[in-house]
């Protein structure tokens, strides 16, 4: 069944994927037409207007295409927090990976009697800025690392986190470690998608997590010290970081100075003299905000890897959300490409009304309501 839109009235077209039947909520339009592959819709000429698709429950569609997600997500956040992506790490940490095209003629004396098998199992259990500091011998040594396809990986998809891994001496997680972390997409704390990397020990985190998880909340050596009774040697050996001077927050706060940073969990693990509550407390009054610079000090966004082990994915913000302060639909909240589809049905199609982008539920969405985040325990 079909008709011709009324004269004054502009038509969209949505292009599907192949046999992929949608359901459209809108606002002051009229249904046109539907078949398996376009849908038409009229819409009066003013900023009311409605955004494509909901996929049916016997679909069974799991993903949205390339031309969907444009119009229901967008990849990058207009709020700056200033963590160590806002670092200037490319002037700071410069590589010259792909820059030396002359065959290397040196050896690495007694390393290259081993297998190249066995020296990369031996590259994967180094950490970045020691694996860094060997791929400078020679050219011998810089083609080994660079042939590495975990280390590629990296320096192809999110050359920052390496730089920023360098630049504040994380070296209490190898490159195994960091491959593994980046193929997941969960925060090691909840069920939302990880959109970031804690640099201390290499965990994947939200911005809910980092910001307010107490367990993220790095300790300086001098209130390590202070608070926990401990001696600087007695957890110089525990995983910590140097920071990098400039702002942090979405305050801008300014930090001067390059200060050594603990991992908390490692530190009150470490004590047997004090006990776990006063350590919380002491810890707790000195920085648990989102305004505390410490805590943006080790973060880098990243991406996760794909199974195939060749693509990455940054994750995606919702259209929908981008005005909403609800925790569910938060405006910080990131999601895999499945993911969103989830999100969608969950909370509804996305529509722009008056200038306003919204969810808007419909009895198709009811049908296909995933289970909310939930933390871990």
């Amino acid at each position: 069944m079909s008709a011709q839109p009324p004269e004054p009235m502009s038509v969209c077209r949505i292009t599907l994927q192949k046999n992929q039947v949608a359901s459209i909520a809108y606002m002051g339009g009229t249904f046109i037409t539907t078949s398996t592959s376009q849908i038409y819709l009229a819409m009066a000429p003013s900023s009311t207007r409605a955004v494509p698709v909901v996929p049916h429950q016997g679909d069974n569609i799991a993903y949205l295409a390339p031309s969907q997600l444009e119009v229901y997500a967008y990849r990058k956040s207009r709020i700056v927090d200033y963590t160590l992506d806002d670092a200037d790490l490319e002037t700071r940490c410069p590589l010259d990976n792909g820059r030396h095209l002359i065959p290397p003629q040196d050896s690495l004396g007694q390393l290259d009697m081993l297998p190249l098998e066995l020296l990369t199992c031996i590259f994967l259990t180094l950490d970045l800025p020691l694996l860094t500091i060997f791929r400078r011998v020679n050219r011998r040594a810089m083609c080994l690392v660079d042939s590495l396809h975990q280390y590629q990986m990296v320096l192809k998809h999110c050359p920052n986190v390496l730089r920023a891994i360098t630049s504040i001496d994380a070296r209490y997680f190898d490159c195994r470690t960091l491959y593994k972390t980046l193929s997941t997409t969960k925060c090691e704390a909840c069920d939302r998608f990880g959109g970031y990397l804690y640099l201390i020990t290499c965990k994947r985190v939200c911005y809910f997590c980092f910001t307010l998880n107490p367990d993220y909340l790095p300790v300086s050596a001098t209130r390590a010290a202070k608070h926990l009774g401990l001696p600087r040697k007695e957890i110089k050996h525990l995983p910590h970081i140097l920071s990098l001077p400039g702002k942090y927050t979405a305050f801008g706060k300014l930090s001067r100075n390059r200060i050594t940073l603990f991992d908390r969990q490692a530190v009150l693990k470490s004590t047997l003299k004090t006990s776990t509550l006063a350590i919380d407390d002491s810890i707790r009054q000195q920085d648990l905000t989102t305004r505390g610079p410490r805590r943006h000090m080790s973060i880098i966004s990243a991406p996760c890897f794909g199974s195939s082990g060749l693509s990455a994915d940054w994750g995606f913000y919702c259209a929908g959300c981008r005005e909403s302060k609800e925790l569910e639909k938060n405006l910080r909240n990131k999601y895999t490409a499945n993911g969103i589809v989830d999100h969608i049905r969950r909370y509804g199609t996305v529509m722009v009304v008056d200038q306003q982008i919204k969810h808007t539920l419909t009895p198709d969405n009811l049908n296909l309501i995933p289970p909310p985040f939930s933390p871990k325990h």
